[in-house]
């Protein structure tokens, strides 16, 4: 990686997003995987924040959902919409539901930060740890799977 040039380093499109594919460990590209079914086949939960990074966000995961049903596997998609408090005191500085803004949410962690979380942020809070430890234990997190036919995106936000 150090002799690589920065264009052999981004050349895939996806950069240093992208697993590097050297044909002994890695031999499939993720959509070949994705498209020839040799993902693991089990259930997937799968989301992203409303102000998160380019391809990991909207079209590229409702892509990647309805191909996960059309071959029989459970998917559940979700989005984080929630605007973290304390970036709205400056209206020049709203990034939203950044990426990775959710983390406090899932791990029960709101207290080791310095945002003004309310009570509506810790039933928040409880409902996504909710869905992760039941997503663990059985493989369903507590709302709808995708289906092609009738996509569901589970909306995470302050009520």
């Amino acid at each position: 990686m150090r002799s690589a040039s920065a264009q052999k380093v981004f050349s895939s499109g996806r950069g240093m997003m992208s697993p590097h594919n050297d044909g002994k460990v890695l031999v499939n590209d993720f959509d070949s995987a994705l498209y020839d079914g040799s993902l693991a086949k089990v259930p997937v939960m799968i989301g992203y924040n409303k102000n998160d990074m380019g391809i990991l966000a909207g079209e590229p995961v409702d892509r990647f959902c309805a191909v996960r049903d059309s071959l029989g596997y459970p998917i559940y998609e979700y989005e984080f919409m929630r605007n973290l408090p304390g970036d709205d005191d400056d209206p020049s500085k709203d990034p939203g539901a950044f990426h990775s803004a959710e983390l406090w949410y899932v791990f029960g962690t709101l207290k080791k930060s310095w945002r003004p979380f309310t009570p509506a942020d810790y039933a928040l809070s409880s409902e996504m740890v909710d869905a992760w430890t039941n997503f663990c234990k059985s493989g369903n997190p507590g709302w709808p799977a995708y289906k092609h036919d009738a996509p569901y995106k589970k909306n995470f936000d302050v009520k």
